[in-house]
């Protein structure tokens, strides 16, 4: 047999190897030590009000998006190194339904909005959120910072409302420009999410109480403390006091300087050199209603998750085998390691082993054998950083964090960081898929609602 065939064939098997034991041997025993807190948790229920009221609707924006209108009309960031990769990319807009007599809260009536962007600082970004409700008439088409922005929006959807958000705070104006609040602005999540409430004190805002329906454009720029409205212009190339193109000899004065918006940056680029017609945005519509969470389409994802994952283990059908039992394992490796003390491959497995041999034994042991494994699954990802190998040691700790239980050692997170290095250091698309809804898997078990979406959106592109 070729012997890179051969070579394939086995660092193929090994990946596989490395989730299977790690899966079966580590979960079985811990699967009933996460019952009782579960069981306790699910009585447990915060009242809506206090953490921003039920969700009316929840939209996914593209990563990686952050580029303005794209194609020929590609923008690039400015060079100050404040604006760190995805500082301006929105991955995520979420509407709250309006809360009315909240108890112990800043204002006991308010609307919360959040966004959330893949990467912080929050400084340097310029937002503006324009809002149409369909119980208000009139309504304007033109941004509140006209030669700035540099867009108009649709007929149909006049905005009624202005959120201006930068410089950690954020203000309300009515449709002809008038200031009507300054709004409860809080960063959280390393600076990547953005909560907004704003008080329902003044009576224009009251109206969206009774809308059934709002309409929303999100504009991202970046923030300069020097221009209108707060807008970074862009030019031809870019500098540490402005954007630039990607290919300077397509700038054009009409260009907005948006990084991103939300829904298709298409629309960027709709403007008219020849009439000096500005880009016409679209908006996002949102419902007032709570929205429900749709069962079927969680069990499209569960399926989803599941066949990924069966395609990869039949991609992967080695004719090797791994040790007929976890001492056999532990054996194995453990001697490999008094031969070779850095072999930081044979140090992670040892260390999956470790934590196979927990899932065997009683919850003290099984606490301190786990834990002992990962000293192990550490030191060999420290040792194996930009060496070959690297994947095959992260598949190993991704895999272990994966399968103990959150609750006793909170390494679901840890587990999601270790699956996407390996997309960022594979050109194989099926270990891609599969780390991506292990990941989302990871990040949904640590409460990362966020990541887990844009992990299970990034599966299913590689999947189309």
């Amino acid at each position: 047999m070729n012997r890179a065939l051969l070579t394939n064939i086995r660092y193929k098997w090994t990946l596989l190897k490395t989730a299977v034991i790690c899966f079966a041997g580590v979960s079985i025993f811990f699967i009933t030590s996460s019952v009782p807190s579960n069981f306790v948790g699910s009585f447990l229920q915060v009242d809506p009000s206090y953490t921003g009221g039920p969700v009316s609707a929840d939209f996914m924006d593209s990563m990686g998006d952050d580029k303005g209108a794209g194609n020929q009309f590609e923008i690039t960031y400015p060079l100050n190194k404040a604006f760190a990769e995805g500082s301006l990319d929105l991955v995520r807009y979420t509407v709250y339904q309006p809360v009315t007599n909240a108890r112990w809260q800043q204002s006991s009536d308010y609307w919360q909005l959040s966004l959330e962007y893949k990467n912080g600082p929050a400084m340097v970004r310029n937002i503006m959120v324009y809002i149409d409700a369909d119980n208000i008439d009139g309504g304007s088409t033109a941004p509140l910072f006209d030669s700035a922005e540099k867009v108009s929006f649709d007929d149909e959807h006049p905005w009624d409302f202005a959120l201006w958000l930068c410089g950690n705070e954020g203000k309300l104006y009515d449709s002809a420009g008038n200031f009507i609040c300054n709004t409860e602005y809080y960063n959280l999540n390393d600076d990547r999410q953005i909560k907004v409430r704003i008080p329902l004190r003044d009576k224009r805002i009251q109206k969206i109480l009774g809308a059934k329906k709002t309409w929303h454009y999100v504009l991202t720029g970046a923030y300069s403390l020097f221009d209108r409205g707060a807008f970074m212009p862009l030019e031809k190339k870019p500098a540490i006091a402005h954007g630039g193109m990607r290919v300077s000899k397509n700038f054009n004065n009409l260009l907005p300087p948006l990084y991103d918006i939300l829904g298709s940056n298409e629309s960027l680029a709709s403007w008219n050199s020849e009439t000096f017609e500005k880009a016409r945005l679209s908006p996002a519509e949102a419902s007032m209603a709570a929205g429900k969470k749709s069962k079927s389409e969680e069990e499209k994802n569960k399926a989803f998750v599941e066949e990924v994952k069966k395609h990869y283990g039949e991609s992967l059908s080695g004719q090797m085998q791994a040790a007929s039992s976890t001492d056999e394992g532990l054996l194995i490796y453990k001697k490999k390691l008094a031969e070779n003390p850095d072999d930081f491959v044979s140090m992670a497995y040892y260390g999956s082993y470790l934590a196979m041999k927990g899932g065997e034994s009683s919850v003290v042991k099984a606490v301190a054998l786990v834990n002992e494994a990962f000293e192990y699954l550490d030191k060999a990802a420290e040792l194996a950083a930009g060496q070959e190998g690297e994947i095959e040691v992260l598949m190993n700790r991704a895999s272990v964090s994966a399968s103990v239980p959150e609750q006793v050692f909170g390494k679901a997170e840890s587990g999601a960081r270790d699956f996407m290095r390996i997309v960022s250091l594979t050109s194989d698309d099926m270990l891609k898929a599969y780390c991506y809804v292990m990941a989302y898997e990871c990040y949904q078990k640590c409460g990362k609602e966020t990541q887990a979406l844009l992990a299970l959106q990034e599966a299913k592109n590689m999947v189309k």
